[in-house]
């Protein structure tokens, strides 16, 4: 019934794609032509759409068919994160106890297996559906979503999009956006033993901090999603100070904000800065919008009648943000349980690889 579906994803994890956001390697280049391979033998056309670094995204689609279909998009991206502290094999795609281990297995070339074995399936009748079905493997998803943001930049369009995560096959209509902050504060050098002629750069993060933990995440988390709950926000690294009979002139700090989809980086990181002034500076670099699709659009009920699910939320981000922003109409669905994304010991069972076949080829019978 599943023929072919658990050696394509041992084949999938086999090809390492590890992007650690430092090698001037291409960690999608083999991962790429593996995938122009499969679908070309399905009878796909290719196009790649490499980034302005040389990463590769890569379009196949059925060529001819009937014209003026809105265009479905199955998405999955092809790096994985990187492999240190791993407890197994990271490619060596072992199955044990109804498991299949290895890097990726489960963020996610197991959502990615799914989704070509499923065009696979349909390959012979694909002018039935009411939909153009393509398929788009992205790049660079691990370092923020770089693919899909140069995709998106670039006027790459469509109208609805699955994008394959670990959701443990529940149909995923909404997650948070990220804004990375960096905070500094100034200070003033002095011999420790007179401390007032010197200003303690220390101390004045501290205020800082203060103030994000006294009034600013009350402001942040007074806003609530029915499925998300609210927005976050945590201090996670600080840094200052040079030796221990030295007044600190430096001190940095990083946040990590959560947002609802209705929340804008730029408005929130502008309340901070409103808060904050006179004690640090506020940069953020890292921007990654949220993502909310109206359940009630035909193919999301269509995929929620498929999975017997009841929409929820993710913790996390994904593609589906930039797309989002772009007017795409997204799904997140796939095999694999978040615990074991990126994990030490990463694997995908079986029977939620089979379940999300099922789910999906129930989901494309709908479409003809």
């Amino acid at each position: 019934m599943y023929d072919g579906l658990l050696d394509l994803l041992k084949a999938l994890i086999r090809i390492p794609s590890v992007n650690d956001g430092k090698s001037e390697k291409i960690p999608e280049a083999k991962m790429a032509e593996f995938i122009a391979e499969y679908l070309k033998n399905i009878g796909m056309d290719c196009e790649y759409r490499n980034t302005s670094e040389g990463r590769p995204n890569l379009i196949g689609r059925w060529p001819g068919g009937k014209s003026g279909r809105p265009v479905l998009v199955f998405n999955a991206h092809m790096d994985t994160v990187n492999i240190d502290g791993m407890t197994i094999e990271p490619f060596g795609a072992e199955v044990k106890d109804g498991k299949i281990y290895g890097r990726g297995s489960c963020d996610t070339k197991g959502p990615m297996s799914v989704l070509l074995w499923v065009l696979k399936q349909i390959s012979d009748r694909r002018n039935d559906f009411d939909r153009e079905i393509q398929f788009l493997a992205t790049c660079d998803e691990e370092y923020y979503c770089g693919g899909s943001r140069w995709l998106v930049e670039n006027g790459y369009h469509a109208a609805e999009m699955i994008i394959g995560e670990p959701t443990s096959c529940l149909v995923g209509v909404a997650h948070r956006g990220l804004a990375g902050v960096n905070l500094v504060s100034d200070g003033r050098c002095a011999h420790a033993s007179v401390p007032e002629s010197g200003e303690n750069a220390i101390y004045k993060m501290s205020e800082a901090i203060s103030s994000i933990r006294n009034d600013f995440l009350p402001q942040l988390s007074s806003q609530t999603h029915p499925m998300l709950g609210t927005a976050t926000a945590a201090v996670t690294v600080i840094k200052g100070g040079h030796r221990s009979n030295i007044i600190p002139d430096k001190c940095q700090a990083t946040m990590d904000i959560r947002l609802l989809p209705s929340q804008s980086a730029e408005e929130i990181v502008k309340k901070l800065e409103g808060l904050l002034d006179g004690l640090c500076s506020v940069d953020c670099t890292i921007a990654e919008p949220g993502m909310e699709t109206e359940i009630n659009l035909p193919f999301v009920q269509k995929m929620l009648q498929a999975a017997q699910s009841e929409p929820v939320g993710l913790p996390y981000l994904a593609d589906s943000g930039q797309f989002s922003q772009a007017g795409i109409n997204c799904i997140v669905f796939g095999p694999g349980k978040l615990a074991q994304a990126h994990s030490a010991d990463e694997y995908l069972e079986i029977g939620q690889l089979h379940r999300a076949a099922d789910m999906m080829m129930s989901f494309v019978k709908m479409l003809e």
